[in-house]
């Protein structure tokens, strides 16, 4: 977002306003069949992003303990089946957005590492969902902050390599070394080689 603000282009929301939140899979739905039933020839933007998995995932689960009839503890505990349920959801959900004629970028936050030697992942619900989603998506990229020294500022970067710290991804081939995390870069190593 910093990075499209600074290039003065014009971000449509959903919902309009920033403040409001999507509180229901319904209204994911909406979004998407709206989306789909735009031309891409005519549509007002190239990019969709998705913000974030991880809000997603509780819309899904949530959704699946109001529509699945089954006996629970609590009538708000999820189930063995309803993670199941949840990882297969996700995977028809993420499949989808990434069917549309746009570029399409999920944002999901990071679990804290309880050891240093551990990877960093996805902080997803489940066991299938962060599997299951790389092995979806083309790229999967990892944001952090470098500083090469204390006298110089520091930098947003995102790297899409594979690394005993993080979990990356990049199908591509393109994106071997970290980049600036804003859309600009991005956008020029993922359109190398079109024109």
């Amino acid at each position: 977002m910093r990075s499209l603000l600074q290039l003065k282009r014009n971000i449509k929301r959903y919902p309009k306003n920033p403040a409001q939140n999507i509180t229901s899979l319904d209204e994911v739905r909406a979004f998407y069949q709206i989306v789909k039933n735009i031309k891409p020839d005519v549509a007002p933007f190239k990019t969709i992003v998705v913000d974030s998995l991880n809000e997603l995932q509780i819309l899904v689960l949530e959704n699946s303990i109001k529509t699945t009839q089954t006996t629970r503890i609590y009538d708000d505990q999820p189930t063995q089946g309803d993670y199941g349920k949840l990882a297969r959801d996700m995977q028809t959900l993420v499949s989808m957005f990434l069917k549309l004629p746009y570029n399409i970028v999920f944002i999901a936050g990071a679990k804290e590492r309880d050891y240093p030697e551990e990877k960093i992942l996805p902080a997803f619900l489940g066991k299938k969902t962060g599997p299951d989603v790389r092995r979806i998506i083309e790229q999967v990229g990892f944001c952090y902050t470098k500083q090469a020294s204390k006298e110089q500022p520091a930098e947003h970067v995102v790297a899409f390599g594979d690394n005993p710290a993080f979990i990356a991804k990049d199908r591509t081939g393109k994106l071997a070394r970290a980049i600036p995390n804003t859309y600009e870069a991005m956008m020029s190593v993922v359109n190398r080689g079109k024109e």
